[in-house]
């Protein structure tokens, strides 16, 4: 200290604020050498802005929704909302015990993780399609915000001890519950909302998937490079797949285009593959090969998808027709995603 090389946590307040101090210190594992340098506290900001940006994002996505009366029964949720709801009761689970142990830093990093992948690159990237373009009480929109708001009263609650300032500020923002809830969360326990519902077998399906998901990126982000699409919306994907991994897409084929946001998706033997298209192998065996090219069908203006119906309604003649279903017909109906 009296060299002058260190750095005051006063004036690491007054730059990034207390929580972001508070979560540097949780996330340094303190039984070695703790170490800090304006480096080290821009990332632990980085971190900050990440749990709190999934936080806002999920309490914005459940402005409309009425815990009390909106709720969809935990065996009627869409699988995808079940594989995150699972998911969220293994994480909560792992934090309780984090916290009996003060491993605060892998607290710190499971939550960080959380919210980085299985929320921000996953779950919230595909879910938005159905929250944003199906109709306002849509069985498929309440499942996946029932889910985001169980998730959202357990996150405040994770992150309560370590970035306080920004969980009591969550907590007041929390949709209202019949009975009402504690004025701080301070003065609430961890939640007993969060129950396993998925069985090892579907487990093993969503990770395939995911990792399905992941390799189809990575071709749609060449092609991004390459200047063949401009987003994965203006793309048309053709997958080509051996027999067992046609057979284990089959049950989700006709929602698959979502997981992968993209307008336009068909699957092939892979006998057919074209001999320019290298073909890839996941991790648990099954090969493909994936083709991407620009769509030539148009956007519609709502959902932006291109679809090859858009313009053949009078009325609409700007949307395709999924989103007239959704805004002056019964409504899309989905069965995964």
């Amino acid at each position: 200290k009296s060299l002058g090389n260190v750095i005051a946590p006063q004036k690491i307040i007054d730059k990034m604020g207390a929580d972001v101090l508070r979560l540097w210190v949780a996330s340094t594992d303190f039984s070695g050498e703790m170490t800090v340098s304006d480096e080290i506290l821009q990332r632990a900001g980085d971190a900050y802005r990440r749990i709190r940006n999934t936080a806002r994002y999920l309490l914005s996505n459940i402005n409309d929704f009425n815990p009390n009366t909106d709720c969809i029964a935990t065996v009627d949720l869409l699988p995808l909302d079940a594989w995150l709801l699972d998911h969220a009761t293994t994480l909560h689970q792992a934090v309780l015990a984090d916290y009996a142990a003060y491993d605060f830093h892998s607290l710190v990093a499971r939550v960080h993780h959380f919210c980085s992948i299985e929320l921000g690159a996953f779950y919230l990237d595909i879910v938005k399609d159905r929250i944003y373009t199906g109709q306002k009480n849509a069985t498929m929109r309440r499942s996946a915000q029932t889910v985001m708001w169980r998730v959202a009263e357990a996150l405040t609650r994770w992150i309560a001890p370590i970035t306080s300032f920004t969980a009591d500020e969550l907590w007041a923002h929390l949709p209202a519950l019949a009975e009402p809830r504690a004025p701080s969360v301070f003065l609430a326990t961890h939640t007993d909302d969060l129950v396993a519902v998925l069985s090892d077998e579907q487990r093993a399906f969503w990770s395939k998937l995911i990792n399905l998901r992941d390799g189809v990126n990575r071709h749609a982000e060449t092609a991004r490079n390459e200047k063949i699409i401009k987003a994965n919306l203006s793309a048309t994907v053709t997958l080509f797949v051996d027999d067992a991994l046609a057979a284990f897409l089959k049950p989700v084929a006709d929602e698959l285009r979502f997981v992968l946001i993209v307008s336009e998706l068909t699957i092939q033997p892979l006998a057919n593959v074209p001999q320019n298209i290298p073909i890839d192998t996941l991790p648990t065996g099954e090969t493909l090969a994936v083709s991407i090219a620009v769509s030539e069908t148009p956007k519609c203006e709502r959902c932006w998808h291109h679809q090859a119906d858009v313009g053949s309604h009078v009325m609409h003649p700007t949307l395709c027709g999924r989103c007239i279903k959704n805004i002056d017909g019964a409504g899309e109906i989905r069965s995964w995603v």
